[in-house]
């Protein structure tokens, strides 16, 4: 049938009656779907689940029931078609059914029938016997289906289900077991065993258990997920040998236990062992008997018995001594107090006070922490923890807290009953100890995994004894003011109240980017920009910043929300107090710190962590922003230094190192008290013409205006005395050497000018003031005019060696066109950079530093010392008059020839027997130099055998040509400077 036809059938189907179509075994199909291409099943069951929606529904109910769930059969298909298949699956309603043990014990008592009812009485009397038994291992409800159940032993009975559902396929295994053909299933059990009225009744134990599912459930363990497990306990028992019957039975028994095992009461338990094994025939009738089975297996290292669990595990082997290491472990630790144990144990996650952090959006956490008050440690200045929970190990009260004051909230929380948790924390510590020395040890991995699972199991039982001692009826104590807490609620809401108490004023920061103790990458670069943009352009709407970032976010939450940046007056803005009044408080409490500072200066990392302190408590992410717009605003009156050094403009740099190190920066208030300093302030800033924003300049703003100007005077004009009044010397280093300015201002100053210091409780002379004024003004002008001065030195020196009058201007000039006319014509190094330095297009002054920079042997005027400067004329002479005399001979080789000529210059001085000495400057030019090579070559090369050499003919020439000098009759003075001035 196709699908219409079959939607079709359905239809009439319901026409008449309802109908319910109820598809078994719908796995199937589902893995029919799942391997094919085409719509399959699923597409025709959507159909039908449609025909039983909206308002003309069929009278139709669709039940599919397959052992797994829907989405489990297409997980290895496509991830387009896995959509469509949750189309399909979206119409119907899962009702998963999976059967509880006590369903399948009572399945598997109902599937036995007894034929004769003289079993009867001896199962009764088996059961009624070990009553106690049963009360005693926790089973008193399997007492009436383990008489019914025998002869399966109760813990055959009590382990099916669960091995079924585990490693097997629940119902089917199950029933196989209990009515199945296989020689190790439960019918061929009672083929084989025999039993007489006055017998002892053959039960089927754990051991057949184990031999079946080993034998015919092969296939359904390898899939399993705990099948490792299984392997494990396997492997161990096929690979050992030589065993006795009894062992087997006991190792068996112990394994299938371990595989139902998760910590309960079905566990291999000495007490289990007893009764799962004892009253058997083959030689385990007395616990006593188990017990020694039980040594025997424990010595052979096949079983382990774990102490702390009260439990049997099968053993895979090794070489590492566990119980020496753990009975050494125990030993370290029994001399541990009870807080040593429980904080070596255990580690205590820190808590956080959820609602007062969603609601200040400042993350508020606690850390906790157990205590015997004896050497109690709170670190108050770790900026990771908000508070502390100290979870008390003695029954006394906090003695040890008396009389100290916490700025931070510290919550003690006594116990009224600490025995249950000394046992838990004792065999924790002690195991976690032992692993420890395990692994430094390098044990194998099999008592590594041991002491693993040992270690865990120990801590879980340690946590839920910390559970149920530190409890909601302990005594919950706010150390801060002794206030008694109610516990009624859960620790985090606790914590809230706590918060909401000692940090009281702290405000909402709407950006949890900022709000943080350590910025991310993102947030770091988004608070750079904002404090670069707040720098930049104050008086913008957002500082100029553009779009919605998240620096645009940032701006949001800390200035345009609390009102720190707003319009002031019409269009303008600019930074003012907060409007929001937690804000302002926080505003205030900068502007406290900072207006406190008049006799010492203020740290700014103490200004954070006031900040960070109750009752505030920021986070320092923020503390930059604040601190920086608060400078901003307070410019006027709060003077900035760094490492020392007062810091006369924020800039990016400066706040950029403020963001990253404020402890660093310390700031002092600068504001005057008193008319006398008051009418310094006014007098000095008309006299230097200082002006501020505002229009009143501060003191703040005549310190800065004359440090800025000391500042940017050159090195000379800092350290030379040449020409400089002793007065002027005095204030230079006055400002050189000055740590306050206030102090150098009103105090230093005055008396390098002789005058009495400006007190703040004196009367004002306006006289001495306007001298003072006046005097510093004059001071000033005379350092600006200092570097002016030695230019002007320069200059004049320079002319007087080139032989050159007029202006800077004219002077520069008339050199530029005589060192065009040399300009590679000139070979002497330093007469050529000399010429170049002349030649070269600059601005007048740039034109006088850099020639003054080249005859100096390159060091800039700017720089000089007094000795540099005193040494310059007569470098400027030297290299001056060389300049001149090469100009002399260049002026004759033009006259002499029509076309000039690269010429060599040299000069030569002549030293007489009688002590006379002549100088020449002798030049020839590259053409000269070829015409006399044509007859000097040869006759050096006459010469040379003569003498020996070529160096030693070139030399007698030389000799030669001096005594025929000597011999011309000497030029006049007068006439040889006739000469040099009409060249010039």
């Amino acid at each position: 049938m196709t699908t219409s036809e079959i939607l079709d059938t359905v239809r009439k189907l319901c026409a008449v009656h309802p109908v319910a179509l109820v598809v078994d075994e719908f796995g199937k199909n589902l893995e029919a779907y799942t391997s094919s291409n085409d719509q399959g099943d699923p597409y025709l069951l959507q159909e039908l689940a449609e025909l039983t929606q909206g308002e003309s529904a069929l009278p139709l109910i669709v039940i599919t029931m397959q052992h797994l769930a829907f989405d489990d059969y297409v997980q290895e298909t496509s991830a387009a078609r896995r959509r469509e298949w949750a189309k399909v699956q979206g119409r119907f309603h899962d009702i998963p059914f999976i059967e509880t043990p006590e369903q399948s014990r009572r399945l598997i008592v109902a599937s036995l029938e007894r034929r004769a009812k003289k079993l009867d009485a001896p199962a009764r009397k088996w059961v009624h016997d070990r009553k106690q038994v049963f009360e005693d291992l926790g089973l008193r409800g399997m007492m009436g289906e383990s008489q019914q159940g025998i002869p399966l032993h109760p813990l055959t009975l009590a382990v099916l289900p669960d091995l079924c559902t585990r490693y097997g396929q629940n119902e089917r295994t199950l029933f196989s077991f209990m009515a199945g053909s296989e020689p190790l299933a439960v019918p061929a059990f009672l083929d084989e065993a025999e039993w007489q009225a006055n017998e002892q009744l053959p039960l089927l134990g754990l051991d057949r258990v184990y031999d079946y599912f080993l034998e015919s459930a092969t296939t359904m363990i390898g899939v399993s997920d705990t099948a490792s497990r299984w392997l494990e306990i396997e492997t161990r028992i096929r690979d050992t040998a030589g065993l006795l019957s009894t062992q087997l039975r006991a190792l068996k028994s112990i394994g299938v236990l371990n595989l139902v095992s998760s910590g309960g009461k079905i566990r291999a338990s000495r007490a289990m062992l007893h009764f799962c094994l004892s009253g058997s025939s083959d030689g385990m009738q007395s616990p006593e008997e188990v017990d020694a089975v039980l040594n025997s297996l424990e010595e052979s290292g096949l079983v382990v018995y774990r102490t702390f669990s009260d439990e049997y595990r099968v053993w895979q082997g090794s070489d590492y001594d566990l119980r020496r290491a753990t009975e050494s472990a125990r030993r370290q630790c029994a001399d541990l107090d009870l807080a040593s144990l429980l904080n070596s144990a255990t580690v205590l996650d820190p808590i956080v006070a959820s609602r007062h952090s969603q609601r200040r959006g400042v993350l508020r956490v606690f850390q906790q922490q157990f205590t015997d008050f004896e050497e109690l440690e709170i670190e108050e200045a770790d900026d990771n923890w908000d508070g502390f929970v100290l979870y008390a190990t003695v029954d006394s009260p906090p003695i040890a807290l008396e009389g100290r004051d916490f700025s931070k909230p510290v919550i003690v929380v006594t116990p009224s009953d600490l025995e249950a948790v000394r046992e838990a924390a004792y065999e924790a510590a002690s195991l976690q100890l032992a692993l420890k020395a395990a692994e430094s040890e390098k044990a194998d991995w099999v008592a590594t995994r041991e002491l693993v699972e040992r270690t865990a199991t120990a801590q879980q039982r340690l946590r839920n004894a910390v559970a149920r001692t530190w409890t909601q009826e302990s005594t919950w104590t706010l150390v801060n003011n002794g206030a008694q807490l109610s516990a009624s609620s859960s620790i985090s809401a606790l914590l809230s109240d706590v918060s909401d108490m000692v940090y009281s004023a702290t405000p909402r920061v709407a950006n949890e980017m900022i709000a943080r103790r350590e910025l991310t990458s993102q947030g770091a670069k988004a608070r750079r920009i904002l404090i670069e943009a707040l720098l930049q352009a104050p008086e913008r709407p957002q500082f100029g910043l553009e779009g919605y970032g998240p620096e645009r976010a940032i701006y949001e939450a800390l200035y345009r929300t609390p009102g720190v940046h707003r319009r002031l007056d019409g269009e303008r803005w600019g930074l003012s107090v907060p409007k929001d009044p937690e804000w302002r408080y926080v505003w205030e409490t900068i502007e406290r710190s900072f207006r406190s500072a008049t006799d010492r200066r203020v740290n700014l990392q103490d200004v954070c962590k006031t900040l960070a302190a109750p009752p505030i408590g920021l986070k320092a992410g923020v503390f930059p922003v604040l601190i920086v717009t608060c400078l901003i605003h307070m410019d006027d009156e709060i003077a900035l230094y760094e490492h020392g050094s007062l810091v006369l403009h924020i800039d990016d740099a400066v706040a950029e190192r403020l963001v990253r190190n404020p402890g660093h920066f310390t700031a002092r208030n600068t504001g005057i008290h008193g008319e006398n300093r008051g009418m310094v302030v006014r007098t000095l800033a008309e006299r230097l013409q200082v002006t501020s924003a505002s229009g009143n300049p501060t003191f703040l703003n005549i310190a800065t205006a004359l440090f800025r100007e000391l500042r940017i005077l050159p090195p000379y004009s800092l350290k030379t005395k040449k020409g400089i009044s002793p007065v002027a010397i005095s204030v230079r280093e006055a400002f050189q050497t000055a740590v306050e300015p206030d102090v150098l201002l009103f105090e230093t100053l005055p008396a390098s000018f002789g005058l009495a210091p400006f007190l703040p409780d004196e009367e004002a002379d306006p006289d001495t003031i306007e001298e003072y004024a006046n005097s510093l003004a004059e001071v000033i002008l005379e350092l600006r005019r200092a570097y002016d001065t030695l230019l002007d030195e320069v200059l004049q020196h320079l002319a007087d060696a080139t032989s050159v009058v007029g202006s800077l201007s004219e002077v520069q000039k008339r050199l530029a066109g005589q060192a065009e006319e040399l300009d590679g014509r000139v070979l002497e190094p330093r007469l050529k950079s000399f010429v170049t330095a002349l030649s070269r297009p600059l601005e007048d002054k740039d034109w006088l530093e850099n020639v003054a920079m080249v005859v100096a042997g390159g060091q800039p005027p700017r720089s000089w010392t007094d000795e540099v400067a005193h040494s310059f004329p007569l470098k400027a002479a030297e290299v001056g008059g060389t300049m001149r005399r090469t100009q002399a001979l260049l002026y004759e080789r033009l006259a002499a020839s029509a076309e000039a000529d690269r010429f060599t210059s040299s000069r030569v001085t002549m030293t007489f027997p009688d002590g006379r000495e002549q100088t020449h400057l002798v030049a020839v030019t590259d053409r000269e130099k070829q015409t006399i090579d044509e007859y000097l070559e040869p006759l050096i090369a006459e010469l040379e055998p003569v003498f020996g050499s070529r160096t030693a003919a070139c030399r007698m020439l030389l000799a030669r040509l001096v005594l025929e000098d000597e011999a011309r009759p000497e030029t006049p003075a007068s006439e040889t400077k006739r000469k040099e001035a009409g060249h010039a």
